[in-house]
C-alpha cells in the first residue's frame, strides 16, 4: 500500500512528533508540578524521544520533498517503537493504576505513537527498500538498552522512577538472578527478529505489487 498523498502524510508525521513530545512532557510531570527526570530512563522514553525528534523534520522533508526522510533508519525507529508497544502490552499493561496526565501519557506513548509509526509506514512509504540484514540491525538499539541497563545497575546507578535499581520488573537481576533475565532478554530478542523479518517479507510483497501496477498503469 502506497498513498502518494504528501499534505496528508506530513499530518500524520507531524501528529505523531507532537504526539510523542506531549506524552514524554506529561510523563516527566512538566504540567503537573513535580518533576521526575529519572521516568527518562525508560525504553519507552528514549524510543518516543527518537520518534518525536525524528518526525518532526521528517514531516517538513515529506511536505517540501515528497520523500521519506532517511528511510533505512526510519525503519530502525518504527521497529524500536513497536518493540515498546507490544512489551507494554504483553507484560507491563495492568501492573500499574494509572489516571489523570499520566494515564494521558501511556495512552500516547504505548498506544498512538507506536500504532501510528506503523500506520505511517503501512501506508505512506514506498516499498521494497529493505534487505534481509536489516532484521538484525533494528535489534542493536534495544540489545544496547538492555547492556546499558545492567552496566549502570552494575555500577551503583538506580534507573527506576521511584529509587529502584532497575527500571522494568523482567530486568530486575536481583529478583530473578541473571540467568533468568538474560533468558528473558534473548527470547525478547528472537521474537523482535523474527517480527523485523516478517516487516522485511512485508515490505518485499508490497514493493513487488506497486512495481506491478506502475508497469500496468
Amino acid at each position: 500500500m502506497y498513498i502518494r498523498n504528501n499534505r496528508l502524510s506530513a499530518c500524520l508525521k507531524g501528529l505523531i512528533s507532537l504526539s510523542a513530545f506531549l506524552g514524554i512532557l506529561l510523563q516527566c510531570g512538566v504540567f503537573s508540578g513535580s518533576l521526575n527526570l529519572t521516568v527518562l530512563t525508560y525504553y519507552t522514553m528514549m524510543s518516543n524521544i527518537a520518534c518525536a525528534v525524528y518526525y518532526l523534520p521528517a514531516a517538513i522533508y515529506q511536505a517540501r520533498k515528497g520523500e521519506t526522510l532517511l528511510p533505512k533508519w526510519k525503519g530502525a525507529l518504527v521497529m524500536c517503537i513497536t518493540v515498546t508497544g507490544l512489551v507494554y502490552q504483553t507484560l507491563l499493561s495492568g501492573r500499574f493504576e494509572m489516571q489523570g496526565t499520566l494515564l494521558l501519557s501511556t495512552l500516547l506513548l504505548h498506544y498512538v505513537v507506536p500504532v501510528a509509526c506503523v500506520l505511517d509506514w503501512l501506508l505512506f512509504d514506498r516499498k521494497g527498500r529493505y534487505s534481509w540484514k536489516m532484521p538484525l540491525a533494528w535489534m542493536l538499539a534495544p540489545g544496547a538498552y538492555f547492556v546499558f541497563v545492567m552496566v549502570a545497575v552494575r555500577l551503583g546507578a538506580h534507573l527506576g522512577p521511584y529509587g529502584e535499581k532497575y527500571p522494568y520488573f523482567f530486568m530486575d537481576v536481583d529478583t530473578l538472578g541473571f540467568g533468568m533475565v538474560l533468558l528473558i532478554a534473548l527470547a525478547m530478542g528472537v521474537f523482535f527478529i523474527i517480527l523485523g523479518y516478517l516487516l522485511v517479507l512485508l515490505d518485499h510483497k508490497l514493493g513487488k505489487r506497486e512495481e506491478s501496477r506502475l508497469e500496468k498503469g
